[in-house]
């Protein structure tokens, strides 16, 4: 997986690409410790082909984290239907 980190005042976006699973997972988990816990944080999923439940899981660590100030946009269609499949669309705002 690959993150581009962009910061646009006091949101920043994190544009991710490739699979977020088992193995990628840790990367952007520290990527967001990283952050001030203040800020606005939005995942730019256009790139993001694949969601296993430990990406999940990472999702909504980071929504407890953020609470109202997380969002997700671009997401794939096959990335949206497990979402829905699984809840986290209804708590979780998707540009």
């Amino acid at each position: 997986m690959e993150i581009k980190k962009e910061i646009q005042g006091e949101k920043t976006v994190l544009a991710l690409s490739g699979r977020l699973d088992t193995t990628t997972a840790p990367v952007l988990e520290k990527e967001i410790n990283e952050l001030e816990s203040d800020i606005s944080l939005v995942f730019d999923m256009t790139n993001l082909d694949y969601l296993s439940s430990v990406g999940l899981r990472l999702l909504l660590v980071t929504k407890k984290k953020y609470k109202d100030n997380f969002s997700l946009k671009n997401v794939k269609e096959e990335v949206l239907e497990v979402l829905e499949m699984t809840g986290f669309a209804d708590i979780i705002k998707i540009e």
